[in-house]
């Protein structure tokens, strides 16, 4: 568990020591939920073009700044503004794209 993440929950653990009504329980629970999603959004695994091409053989680098250039493809993370910044991806985030991109064939009736 990540340092910030631990520090939440304590703090909720304190403070929920604290609380004397269900109205402030439920302002707690709602403040604590917003700290632990916002967390786990700057935790998340984030992997660069060679990392995502290692797990996914079919997105090589060159593919995806294919795709990045076409506005196409897995959402991403570019640090910096330069043309060569680091790029980055989240594992969630391919994932995500990659289930997008099943098409199902469509039912054909054998007569």
């Amino acid at each position: 568990m990540s340092i910030q993440i631990n520090r939440i929950l304590t703090d909720f653990i304190l403070r929920s020591k604290l609380i004397q009504t269900p109205t402030e329980l439920d302002q707690l629970v709602l403040k604590t939920k917003k700290s632990l999603n916002l967390a786990y959004r700057y935790t998340e695994e984030k992997l660069n073009e060679k990392q995502v091409s290692a797990r996914w053989k079919f997105l090589t680098p060159r593919r995806l700044q294919s795709m990045r250039q076409r506005e196409k493809g897995p959402k991403y993370l570019k640090l910096g503004g330069a043309k060569n910044s680091s790029v980055f991806y989240k594992v969630a985030d391919v994932e995500e794209w990659i289930i997008e991109q099943y098409q199902l064939e469509p039912f054909i009736e054998q007569q």
